[in-house]
C-alpha cells in the first residue's frame, strides 16, 4: 500500500470534571443582586461521524458523474464488508460544476467537476481507521472531518446547567452575607447553552460554521487522498458540554439582631 501522510488539527480539551465561573452586580435602588454562573461537564464520546468527499472531473458531464458514482459504489461495498449498515451512511452534499480557466485573454473550459459528500456514523472507535482506509482505497478524495459526539447531550447539558445554577446561587449568598444582606427569591433567570458543536474546514465544498449546540468536541480535519488513513492510536479525549446562567435575586436586609 502506498505510504501516505496525514494532516490533522486536534482540539485538545482539559479533562477536569467541572469548571465554574461567575460575575455579579448589585443594584441598591431596586434591592437586587445579579450573578452569572458557568459550568462545564466533560464527557467521553460514544458516536463518531466521518465526513467523506468524492470529486471527479471529465470533459463530458455524464462521464464525470458516472466516475463519481462508481467510486461511491466501491466505497459503500467496502463499508458493508466492515459491518457498517446502510442506515448509518447519509448523503451530505451534491454538486456539479462546469469549470473554466482564464488563459490567453479568454475563458477555457477545463471540465465538469462532480462532487458527492456523505457522512458515515460509527459507534465503535476500532472501525474508524478501517473505514477511512477503505474509503481512500475505493477512490474517495477527501476526509473533510471526523466528529466525536455524545448521544446523551440533553442529559449532560441539563447537568451542566444545574451546576451553573448552583454556582451562581452560592456566589450570590456569599456576596450578600458579606454585605450584611440576605438572599431573597430569584426575580430573573436566563440560561445560555450556545456553544459550537462542530466545524468544517473545507469552505470550498459549500460548508461553513457549526451547529448551535452546547457542546465542543475533538475533531480531526482535512485528510486528502494524497494523505494517509487515520492513525491507529486515536485518543478521543472528552467532549466539553457547557452551560451558563444569569440570575437576579431580590435582597432582604438582615436586622441588627441577625434574626
Amino acid at each position: 500500500m502506498m505510504k501516505k501522510t496525514l494532516a490533522t488539527l486536534v482540539l485538545c480539551l482539559p479533562l477536569a470534571t467541572l469548571a465554574q465561573d461567575y460575575t455579579y452586580s448589585t443594584n441598591p435602588a431596586t434591592g437586587n443582586i445579579s450573578v452569572s454562573g458557568e459550568a462545564t461537564v466533560y464527557v467521553v464520546p460514544d458516536t463518531i461521524k466521518v465526513n467523506f468527499g468524492i470529486e471527479t472531473r471529465d470533459m463530458d458531464l455524464a462521464a464525470s458523474q458516472a466516475a463519481n458514482r462508481a467510486i461511491l459504489k466501491r466505497a459503500l461495498e467496502s463499508f458493508r464488508h466492515l459491518g457498517v449498515e446502510d442506515k448509518d451512511i447519509k448523503t451530505d452534499y451534491l454538486s456539479v460544476e462546469p469549470r473554466y480557466e482564464w488563459r490567453n485573454s479568454e475563458n477555457v473550459f477545463t471540465g465538469y467537476f462532480s462532487r458527492n459528500g456523505f457522512v458515515v456514523t460509527l459507534k465503535d472507535k476500532a472501525q474508524l481507521e478501517r473505514v477511512v482506509d477503505a474509503a481512500l482505497a475505493a477512490g474517495v478524495n477527501y476526509v473533510h472531518g471526523v466528529e466525536f459526539e455524545t448521544s446523551e447531550l440533553r442529559k449532560y447539558r441539563d447537568q451542566a446547567r444545574q451546576e451553573a445554577i448552583t454556582a451562581a446561587r452560592e456566589k450570590a449568598e456569599a456576596l450578600t452575607a458579606a454585605l450584611g444582606s440576605r438572599l431573597g427569591p430569584p426575580t430573573r433567570i436566563n440560561a445560555n447553552d450556545g456553544n459550537r458543536w462542530w466545524f468544517y474546514c473545507d469552505a470550498d465544498w459549500g460548508r461553513s460554521g457549526g451547529r448551535n449546540l452546547a457542546m465542543t468536541q475533538n475533531s480531526i480535519q482535512s485528510v486528502t487522498a494524497s494523505g494517509a488513513g487515520v492513525p491507529g492510536d486515536i485518543q478521543l479525549g472528552k467532549i466539553a458540554v457547557r452551560a451558563s446562567v444569569d440570575v437576579s435575586f431580590s435582597l432582604v436586609t438582615v436586622p441588627e439582631d441577625g434574626r
